[in-house]
């Protein structure tokens, strides 16, 4: 199942990093359980897309299941 709300939220906090000011820096945080739930949603879309339009470039979905299991590897104990 997809959560487009967690996706809808990883472009939140894009727009947010990209016109950071001081006064929204308080209000900037997120957790790691967050982003890695934003990330595998991120990634089951992909893959969903990738299947149906049948993609020929790299796959993505492992591209990014690749770059998430790195950050878990360095950065989740």
């Amino acid at each position: 199942m997809i959560f487009l709300d967690k996706i809808s939220y990883l472009f939140k906090l894009r727009n947010n990093s990209v016109h950071l000011t001081p006064e929204e820096a308080a209000k900037f945080e997120i957790t790691i359980e967050q982003l890695l739930s934003i990330w595998e949603q991120t990634a089951t879309l992909i893959k969903i897309l990738s299947e149906k339009e049948k993609f020929e470039e790299a796959s993505i979905y492992d591209i990014l299941n690749e770059n998430i299991l790195e950050f878990k590897k360095y950065w989740v104990r």
